[in-house]
This record gives C-alpha cells, sequence and structure tokens, in this order.
C-alpha cells in the first residue's frame, strides 16, 4: 500500500514540472531597449539573441527528472528509493527557485518583468513543497507485511 503523502507529493511535483515549463516558454523580461536582431521579450526558451541557447539545458535536465523522480515515488513503494527521489525534488525546487530569481534579477535592470518570472517561481515552490510532501510520508510508519517497509 503506497503512502496518500507520498503519491501527493509526487503529484504535486508533476503539477510543479508543466508549471516550469510554462514559466520557461512565456517571457520573463520585456526589453525597453533592444539592440537591432535581438527580440524585446526573452523566455528562458527562447533567449532573443543569438548563442542564448546555453541556458536551456539547466530547466530541461531539471524537467526531466522531477518527472522521472515522481514517477519512482508513485511506481515504487521503497523507503529508501522514495527518499533519495524526494530529496531530488527538494534540491531541484530550491535549485529551479534560484535559476529564476537570477533570470529576475538579471532582467529587472534592463527591462520589465512579466509573467514567465512568476510563473517559473511558482512551480519551482511547488516542486520544492512536492518533494517536501514526499519526504514527510517517510515519517509515517508502513504497516507490518506491506511492500513498503522494505
Amino acid at each position: 500500500m503506497q503512502s496518500w503523502l507520498a503519491t501527493t507529493g509526487a503529484i504535486t511535483a508533476i503539477t510543479a514540472v508543466v508549471v516550469i515549463i510554462a514559466g520557461c516558454v512565456l517571457p520573463y523580461v520585456r526589453y525597453t531597449e533592444a539592440s537591432p536582431g535581438d527580440s524585446q521579450t526573452a523566455s528562458v526558451f527562447n533567449g532573443g539573441f543569438p548563442g542564448a541557447w546555453g541556458n536551456v539545458p539547466e530547466p530541461v535536465l531539471v524537467i526531466m527528472f522531477a518527472l522521472a523522480a515522481s514517477v519512482l515515488i508513485i511506481a515504487w513503494p521503497n523507503r529508501t528509493a522514495r527518499a533519495f527521489a524526494s530529496g531530488a525534488l527538494v534540491v531541484m525546487g530550491a535549485q529551479t527557485f534560484m535559476l529564476f530569481v537570477g533570470y529576475a534579477a538579471a532582467a529587472a535592470g534592463s527591462g520589465v518583468l512579466q509573467s514567465g518570472s512568476f510563473v517559473g517561481l511558482f512551480g519551482s515552490f511547488l516542486l520544492f513543497v512536492g518533494g517536501a510532501i514526499s519526504a514527510a510520508s517517510l515519517l509515517t510508519r508502513p504497516s507490518e507485511g506491506s511492500p513498503a517497509s522494505s
């Protein structure tokens, strides 16, 4: 019998992944002055200038690993695996939160913040909360003979 806390945390993390994807697609800044050939609005997945693709791998890897950790939490009742996956979700949520804080801080001085900044922050907070909820499931005592007790 899988813990309802673990399942709730994993579903929250999967929801967070969708929100993080939206935060990466939506523009996080509208520059007041853009150079010729550069976009006036920049998002994580569309930096708005040549060479801006260096920012893309980090959130893409977070999205992939967060989905994998969430599926692991739901599909495998092993407490040790759940502990590692929950910890990974918490750490990825905190790291992605700081990623979006960095984008917002860098953009605030040269433009107007847009929805991607706030959506990304909310998604990363959800990812952190999902990992914390899943980790809280480890504080409950498994029933004797359940596969979760192994």
